[in-house]
């Protein structure tokens, strides 16, 4: 009761343990799944901050640096150009100072078309302002050198003011923009840093998260392994129970029943005083003929798992055709028709014992288990060889007319002590586990193809050999 009790207690304290693995384990996938959202999520927000800086770059930064020393370099063009056509009375450089002029205007534009960084507007309106002036100072002078107006002071005076503070301001900012582009691209540098910081941590905290999991598989896996090893041990050593106690039964039930039924028969012979008798003693004869029946499918079942004799054969044909001939005249008195379709010469890698006994169960469950007053009362026996002889098997089919097996029940029948609907009818279920157990012990298998209704097709297969030079007879094999 103690031990009871402690395995009931370990069991319930084992469900405990696994329903608390199954939500840690699942708790783990969930934590994979937000750390891999997490991680994309970060990766997008990190894209879109590069992307904004390097855009900022490269649409802002960049251009207006090209428009301020463009700038500069029409601010020093114009003065020269003013100063030549002052000196010189250059006509050319006179004429080129408009088309400079609109090109000057042109960049001060496109500059001020730029969206502005913080802090940037008013280096926009010193800019702006500086441009206005210089522009007015260049246009005044040509207006005085077109006109040859006597002068006090030099036609270009004020040029050289107006474009060193035109030139100042577009230093002030290029310096500015400059500034914010070395700015941005430490930013993108920093952003990339944190953003692998981050990806570090996520793929290490998803590693540990893995490898927690991978835990608890890997102990279920080894719950699971040793549940099914516990369950083979417990099915064997049910199995080798089983096999001692059907020996045991067969053989101590096995004489006396042997015994009684020797008994009764010299009473039966000698003569009883009134026919009453006799048919009590005949009733008495045929319970101890399934009584015997019976020890023998224990004693069958219990040699079942014995390894098979190295180097026998069994001629397939003859043994199919000496358990027809046995099984023949009770199919005749049930009204069954027993077919046995022509075999071609092969032989199975077993004693002819074992096979008869494969057989005989298979045929005899046929005939038991026929649906009284069917349209169609028959079953079929064929044999083939498969494959070489050495290589290849034999394979059987006992083909009956019979109710069928329910779906359910295909497997479950070949099970020690499982019996399908069995209207009344004598035994205890070992038939088809014996069946299975000899085909399996001498590397063969067995089944059953059936529909509820429509018959039933049982089968089995045993490797093939060449036949043996002095082949016993089943009559002297034992099983």
């Amino acid at each position: 009761m103690r031990a009871q009790a402690g395995r009931r207690g370990e069991g319930g304290a084992g469900v405990v343990r696994a329903r608390l693995d199954l939500r840690l384990l699942l708790g783990a996938f969930a934590a994979v799944a937000a750390l891999f959202f997490a991680a994309n999520a970060v990766s997008q927000l990190t894209m879109r901050r590069i992307d904004g800086a390097s855009d900022a770059i490269a649409l802002d930064a960049a251009p207006s640096t090209e428009h301020l020393g463009a700038i500069r370099t029409w601010v020093r063009q114009l003065e020269l150009l003013a100063a030549t056509a002052a000196a010189d009375g250059d006509a050319r450089a006179r004429a080129a100072v408009a088309p400079a002029l609109s090109a000057l205007a042109a960049e001060v534009e496109a500059y001020l078309a730029l969206p502005p960084f913080p802090g940037e507007r008013g280096l926009w309106r010193e800019v702006q302002l500086a441009h206005g002036e210089f522009d007015a100072a260049v246009r005044r002078a040509l207006a005085r050198l077109e006109a040859d107006l006597p002068r006090h002071e030099p036609a270009t005076a004020g040029i050289a003011s107006a474009a060193e503070r035109l030139s100042d301001a577009a230093a002030r900012a290029l310096e500015f923009n400059a500034r914010e582009g070395r700015r941005l691209a430490v930013r993108i540098k920093e952003v990339r840093r944190r953003a692998a910081r981050i990806d570090y941590a996520l793929n290490a905290a998803c590693l540990g998260i893995t490898a927690l999991a991978a835990l608890i598989i890997r102990r279920h896996l080894r719950r699971y392994r040793n549940l099914v090893e516990r369950q083979a041990e417990l099915e064997e050593a049910r199995a080798s129970e089983l096999e001692s106690f059907a020996g045991r039964a067969a053989h101590d039930i096995h004489n006396p029943v042997s015994a009684a039924q020797l008994a009764l028969s010299l009473v039966l012979r000698r003569g009883l005083p009134d026919g009453r008798s006799a048919e009590q003693v005949e009733r008495a004869l045929r319970s101890l003929a399934r009584v015997r029946t019976i020890v023998d499918g224990l004693l069958q079942f219990a040699r079942a798992g014995a390894r098979p004799t190295p180097g026998v054969s069994a001629d397939v044909p003859k043994v199919i055709e000496d358990v027809a001939a046995g099984v023949r005249p009770a199919a005749d008195a049930d009204g069954i028709e027993l077919r046995v379709e022509p075999v071609e010469p092969c032989h199975a890698a077993c004693s002819a014992g074992v096979l008869t006994s494969i057989l005989s169960n298979l045929v005899q469950n046929a005939v038991k288990y026929m649906t009284p007053g069917a349209p169609a009362r028959r079953i079929t026996v064929r044999a083939e060889a498969r494959g070489e002889a050495r290589r290849g098997s034999v394979h059987v089919e006992v083909e009956d007319t019979g109710p069928g097996i329910p779906p359910d029940s295909a497997e479950r029948i070949f099970l020690p002590y499982e019996r399908g609907a069995s209207d009344g009818k004598g035994g205890l279920g070992l038939g088809l586990a014996t069946v299975r157990r000899l085909c399996e012990s001498h590397g063969g298998r067995a089944g059953v193809r059936s529909q509820q209704g429509q018959g039933s097709v049982f089968w089995f297969e045993l490797p093939s050999c060449a036949p043996e030079p002095r082949a016993a007879s089943p009559a002297r094999e034992s099983g």
